[in-house]
C-alpha cells in the first residue's frame, strides 16, 4: 500500500504516475493514469467566469488528491455540490489503509462555494496524517 502522497506525480502531459516501488506491486512497476475531464478539477467559480482565488487552487488541488486516491476522475463541474458529495460518501475506504486518513480532506477540498474549501495551511496540517 502506499503510505506517502509524494509517491504520486502528475506529469505535464496530464498523466499521473503512481511508482509502486514494491508496495503495492512487487515488481515495481509505475501505473500511468490518463487525465480524461479537465474540467473535474476546475472550480466552479473558474467554470463560471467569477472571482477566482486561492481556494480556486484548493479546489484542483482536492480533485487531485481524489483522483490519487481512488484513479477516478471526481464528478466534473457543474455536477452539482449533491453529487460530488455522494461520490465522497458513497467511496469504500478499505483499500486506502492509512491514506483514508486524507479522505475528508479532499471532500472539503471540493466544496461548492470558496469559503467553505479549508485555506492551504489547514489542507497541509491535514493531511500530514495521512503522508505519515
Amino acid at each position: 500500500k502506499l503510505t506517502n502522497f509524494s509517491r504520486a506525480l502528475m506529469l505535464k502531459e496530464g498523466e499521473a504516475e503512481v511508482p509502486c516501488a514494491g508496495h503495492s506491486d512487487p515488481s515495481g512497476a509505475t501505473r500511468s493514469l490518463a487525465l480524461r475531464d479537465a474540467d473535474a478539477y476546475t472550480a466552479p467559480e473558474m467554470v463560471q467566469g467569477t472571482h477566482v482565488g486561492p481556494s480556486a487552487d484548493v479546489f484542483s488541488f482536492g480533485g487531485v488528491a481524489l483522483f490519487v486516491l481512488t484513479a477516478e476522475d471526481p464528478p466534473a463541474v457543474p455536477a452539482t455540490a449533491t453529487a460530488r458529495a455522494a461520490v465522497l460518501a458513497e467511496a469504500d475506504l478499505a483499500p486506502l489503509g492509512s491514506l483514508a486518513a486524507a479522505w475528508p480532506m479532499a471532500g472539503a477540498c471540493l466544496a461548492e462555494e470558496p469559503p467553505r474549501r479549508p485555506d492551504l495551511l489547514a489542507v497541509h496540517r491535514d493531511l500530514q496524517p495521512a503522508a505519515a
